[in-house]
């Protein structure tokens, strides 16, 4: 089983150098690009990495809008196949119409959650960087309007979130797929989300995967990075960049399953084993250049793309 850790395409706070954080910044004319590069490119290596049979995605538009990208280059070079993600579980594909049958494709697989969004920046949200970086350290204060400023999501906050995102969402599902009887067909389950709230997701999987601290990194340049421990892995996540993990079962001896001090909690993680095979691979990206004049910087125009129509029709249900 593959599971690829995705950060968003580009967005207008990007580009405008803004903390974003839970702000709901749309992606750029550039980001979309990105997107669907990335979308083509999972695709085209769906021979070796399978089809993406899952999306776990941030609720912010940006996160979302890339993670659609995926689903949709994805579907398309499966249309024809039964084997095409998303169908409903017992369902007879032949016998469904292909409208509905895209539209159960969106449903069944992008799963939208809130506890993937970006660290939240309280009343820094929207503020440039530079401006962060000076009043980071001052005291919460009232401002002019008489409103007390908000303090920002803690670290401690964060890998709160994510070890639950973990707990009821991505361990269960991962397990659940790898004990299934689906032969030996590789498969790929996808998380698209921000790169802060990225980077504790990695720390979170590190400490809690039995394996993952003897696996040591690849980058996209292909050089081998020193071992990493948990507590310290941070990188500046490329936009739509992935870093790629293997998870695989882990055989469970007797005497370790009759272990009566070995919490339910231990159990499902030794049960899973975890292995690093690249980090923030942006290869798709390579000889793409931004649209000159301000106009790849410039939000995403869905009314000039066609593919919007069929993205909105499917999050709004049959």
């Amino acid at each position: 089983m593959n599971l690829l850790l995705i950060r968003h395409g580009e967005s207008t706070d990007n580009v405008a150098g803004l903390l974003a954080g839970s702000r709901d910044a749309p992606l750029t004319a550039h980001g979309v690009i990105q997107a669907r590069r990335l979308g083509q490119h999972l695709a085209e290596r769906s021979a070796e990495i399978g089809p993406v049979v899952h999306v776990f995605t941030s609720d912010l538009q940006r996160a979302l809008k890339t993670a659609l990208e995926v689903v949709a280059a994805q579907n398309k070079q499966t249309r024809s196949s039964d084997s095409s993600i998303g169908f409903a579980r017992g369902a007879d594909p032949g016998n469904q119409d292909p409208g509905r049958r895209q539209q159960q494709q969106q449903q069944q697989d992008v799963e939208k959650l809130p506890l993937l969004r970006e660290k939240d920046f309280g009343s820094r949200e929207g503020v440039a960087y530079g401006k962060r970086r000076r009043d980071q350290d001052e005291p919460i204060r009232t401002e002019g309007d008489g409103l007390p400023l908000i303090k920002p999501e803690t670290h401690e906050q964060m890998s709160d979130r994510m070890e639950k995102f973990v707990r009821d969402h991505l361990r269960p599902l991962l397990a659940s797929r790898l004990t299934a009887e689906v032969g030996p067909r590789a498969e790929t389950v996808v998380v698209v989300a921000h790169g802060i709230i990225l980077n504790v997701l990695m720390r979170v999987l590190l400490a809690q995967f039995p394996d993952a601290n003897s696996a040591r990194p690849v980058d996209d340049l292909g050089s081998r990075d020193p071992l990493v421990r948990p507590a310290e892995f941070s990188i500046p996540w490329r936009n739509t960049a992935y870093t790629e993990l293997k998870v695989a079962l882990c055989a469970l001896t007797q005497d370790t399953r009759s272990t009566s001090a070995m919490s339910d909690k231990a159990t499902a993680s030794a049960s899973l084993t975890m292995s690093v095979i690249s980090v923030n691979n942006s290869r798709h990206l390579d000889g793409l250049k931004k649209t000159r004049g301000g106009i790849g910087s410039a939000q995403f125009d869905s009314k000039q793309k066609t593919m919007d129509s069929f993205f909105s029709r499917k999050l709004q249900g049959p």
